[in-house]
């Protein structure tokens, strides 16, 4: 993150301790975690950022990824469950190896 907003981790880290961080940093961070820290700042309310026509972060959209193949698999781990199921009624429980 801190290289994304051109600063050095350190002087991150002692902004995040500042009780006073400027807004203009704020705002910069939002930007780069696509939040709009305007709902915990009221301060902030007239400088809204436009984070719906930017490209998702690389994280965002792998994370997006990741989401939907857990969906998919999960489908697909429920349809098998309900396989196993309807052949367990029918035919009875599996024996094990």
């Amino acid at each position: 993150m801190a290289k994304k907003i051109n600063i050095s981790r350190a002087q991150l880290y002692l902004d995040f301790e500042n009780p006073q961080m400027s807004f203009d940093r704020i705002l910069a961070i939002g930007k780069v975690l696509r939040h709009d820290f305007s709902k915990e700042f009221k301060e902030l309310s007239g400088a809204l950022i436009s984070l719906v026509n930017e490209e998702p972060a690389p994280y965002v959209k792998a994370l997006e990824d990741c989401r939907s193949n857990l969906v998919d698999v999960q489908s697909q781990l429920i349809n098998a469950l309900n396989k196993l199921d309807t052949y367990s009624k029918r035919y009875g429980p599996l024996e094990p190896s």
